[in-house]
């Protein structure tokens, strides 16, 4: 866990008072039934161990986290397949974005032929 990540999850423990266990760890999944397979693949991809699997909880859509808590949970839920896949995805919608003005797409156009849509 880099210096950053550890200073964010102190902040989050002073404010909350420790009122949620500190040993929970939320898992982001669209159902609950879907947390086992979710767990396996963050263990595949070295950002959980076997032990920290009893530990797992459903994330719910109402926690209400602070700021801190949300930036921690998302970077232990988050594999580096899933930020290329996220990144890819950005990066279509901004171009798709920059198509969308007349300008800018003739812009491209004329200086970056074949990259039209």
């Amino acid at each position: 866990m880099s210096d950053r990540l550890r200073r964010m999850l102190e902040k989050a423990k002073e404010i909350r008072g420790r009122k949620r266990p500190s040993e929970t760890i939320l898992i982001a999944c669209d159902r609950p039934e879907d947390m086992p397979r979710r767990v396996d693949v963050l263990i595949a991809a070295g950002k959980l161990t076997e032990a920290d699997r009893a530990r797992c909880a459903f994330w719910p859509d109402d926690w209400d986290g602070t700021h801190a808590e949300w930036v921690l949970m998302f970077d232990r839920n988050t594999t580096p397949e899933d930020r290329q896949r996220e990144r890819v995805e950005s990066a279509k919608r901004a171009y798709a974005a920059a198509m969308a003005d007349p300008i800018l797409a003739a812009w491209i156009e004329k200086n970056e032929p074949g990259r039209s849509l």
